[in-house]
């Protein structure tokens, strides 16, 4: 059984980033990656993953995201990606995620404000990042979600889905910025541990 444990509106985002931090001190957090790998993030694999902190690369640079987090018993794909043809532009990505004891996990976009902060059960997790746009009758059934006040016509969904886990899990990028049936995941993915989060010297090739 699915568990919604927040849905919030994301404003005033400057770039199209969303951010899940260990550390509610997510301005120090994000600059330690900026310089160093932030062309995986706007690249090939469209996230940056570190034990402690994840940012995923949203479709567009509109302003305003409404997200869903949630905890889910299996994975499932949103079936408006997995029966959208050509010219429906999604993503969805699935990376691994370990809770332990006394974490709280902080959620934000790109203004460094933390939007929403919540607990989950110790133990390993699948994330399954989702993101694609809403339909018109979507955004319209949404609470205190004003359509008409905004600017464009499309307007993005993001659900982030923990699934419990017996081990760590392998990333895996089911779509990128395209469809299921048409874009094809790059062959190899980059993660960073602490260590390599402290060096200078980080790979990104």
């Amino acid at each position: 059984m699915n568990k919604i444990l927040a849905e919030v509106r994301i404003d005033n985002v400057s770039t199209p980033f969303l951010h899940i931090s260990k550390s509610s001190e997510v301005y120090s957090r994000k600059k330690g990656y900026e310089n160093e790998v932030s062309n995986l993030l706007m690249g090939p694999q469209g996230f940056i993953w570190y034990p402690d902190f994840i940012a995923f690369d949203m479709l567009s640079d509109i302003e305003s995201y409404w997200v869903r987090v949630a905890v889910c018993e299996t994975l499932e794909i949103d079936p408006i990606i997995t029966e959208a043809k050509d010219s429906f532009e999604a993503s969805a990505i699935v990376l691994p995620f370990q809770v332990v004891d006394g974490d709280r996990l902080y959620l934000f976009g790109d203004d460094d404000a933390v939007v929403f902060s919540f607990t989950l059960p110790v133990g390993h997790y699948q994330l399954l990042f989702q993101n694609r746009n809403f339909t018109r009758e979507e955004v319209e059934a949404l609470p205190n979600f004003d359509y008409e006040d905004l600017d464009r016509d499309d307007i993005e969904l993001c659900v982030l889905n923990f699934i419990p886990a017996q081990k760590a899990i392998e990333p895996e990028i089911l779509v990128y910025k395209g469809s299921i049936e048409t874009k094809e995941p790059p062959t190899s993915l980059m993660l960073f541990d602490q260590q390599m989060y402290h060096s200078r010297d980080i790979p990104v090739n």
